[in-house]
């Protein structure tokens, strides 16, 4: 091989290291837009058959209960642009005492008049779990088992909400 053919063989291989170490460097970013986008499509797709609306709304509206393409789930809305989404896959939710109680197989919910939520997770392990964030429609939806907000209160046990409440909880799961 003459010089020239080395020449520019090295500089392929080298622009073939340099364009692997952008994509190794932006790996979550370019991974984290491929998971939206695919997750926006088959939303989209999903809803032409199901539909997407909001099923419940309380107090000012900062929660929701929305039903989409995978079943209702209980959002915060934090502005225009973002939502929250603090339970997913709500099987029961009633509207009572001036409350919304929501249950779903991974914790419940209590949301009163002031908008502050009691929420209980069976499922968080500040460990491992990390929010994630997709983009649909242009609006942030951030996915949460424990997102920080002055509207959101954490109970460590089923136990630590009023008898009233666990009372109300156990006739809406029946």
């Amino acid at each position: 091989m003459d010089r020239k053919s080395l020449r520019i063989v090295s500089l392929c291989v080298s622009a073939c290291i340099a364009i692997g170490c952008i994509f190794y460097l932006f790996r979550h970013e370019i991974q984290d837009n491929i998971i939206s986008l695919i997750a926006y499509e088959l939303d989209r797709e999903r809803e032409k058959d199901v539909g997407r609306y909001t099923v419940e709304e309380f107090g000012s509206g900062k929660f929701t209960i929305n039903h989409d393409a995978s079943g209702n789930h209980l959002n915060m809305h934090e502005n225009d642009s973002t939502a929250v989404v603090i339970l997913e896959n709500i099987s029961h939710y009633k509207d009572k005492n001036d409350k919304l109680y929501a249950v779903a197989p991974c914790g419940e919910t209590v949301i009163d008049k002031s908008n502050i939520a009691y929420v209980h997770r069976n499922d968080y392990d500040p460990t491992i779990d990390k929010d994630a964030k997709i983009t649909r429609g242009g609006s942030y939806i951030i996915f949460s088992k424990h997102y920080i907000s002055d509207s959101l209160i954490y109970l460590d046990s089923y136990d630590d909400f009023n008898e009233t409440d666990r009372k109300i909880f156990d006739k809406i799961k029946d």
